[in-house]
């Protein structure tokens, strides 16, 4: 078992809810920004790289035709999979990112809290697959604490400093980006429309 994998194991195994996602208005609101600033009300395919307890996953879930979401923690599914309930177009796949990447494309790729127990190499060879495996029109969505975290690669803006010229290299834009004391969030885009461009408004 993946060592990072382990240790999230024994972090469920002492409660499901390690980091308030489901208590802290903190984690609320910052959940309601992230899928505020998402382009699009419906996707045709999202992957959630990390899904921890399944609080995002259950929102990713009403915007989404299918979505994917993937751990190396076998226990953070098993908590994701009782938030959800039978959701039948929401699949649960046990596996660590970088090496078992899911197959096909995704028009939407979630990286949230996530970046930072990668190591450079993972987030550049992760970054690789994303872009590979990114629908035209697709969107990525980076959400991270900046604040450093015991045993991670860095900070979340560590995180945001690598992705971007990463993303840029690879012809995508920044269609969103909210800078706060705590956290970072930004959305990049492949496609050349704004929002108001594709409803006719300009």
């Amino acid at each position: 078992m993946n060592a990072r994998a382990s240790q999230f194991d024994e972090m469920f195994g002492v409660t499901d809810d390690p980091w308030g996602y489901r208590t802290r208005w903190y984690e609320k609101r910052k959940r309601e920004l992230l899928l505020a600033v998402l382009s699009r009300p419906l996707y045709r395919r999202i992957l959630e790289i990390g899904p921890a307890n399944g609080e995002v996953t259950s929102r990713l879930a009403e915007r989404g035709a299918e979505v994917v979401a993937c751990d190396a923690s076998a226990r953070a599914l098993e908590l994701t999979r009782q938030r959800l309930g039978p959701l039948d177009h929401v699949k649960l796949v046990h596996g660590y990112i970088p090496a078992q990447w899911p197959e096909g494309k995704f028009d939407l790729v979630v990286i949230n809290e996530i970046g930072y127990y990668l190591s450079h190499q993972e987030l550049l060879n992760t970054l690789d697959l994303i872009e590979a495996n990114l629908a035209t029109p697709g969107e990525i969505v980076v959400c991270h604490w900046r604040y450093p975290i015991e045993g991670a690669h860095g900070t979340g803006d560590d995180v945001h400093e690598r992705i971007a010229p990463f993303l840029m290299g690879h012809d995508l834009r920044r269609l969103a980006s909210h800078i706060e004391a705590d956290f970072l969030l930004d959305v990049w885009t492949n496609d050349t429309h704004s929002v108001a461009a594709r409803e006719g408004l300009r």
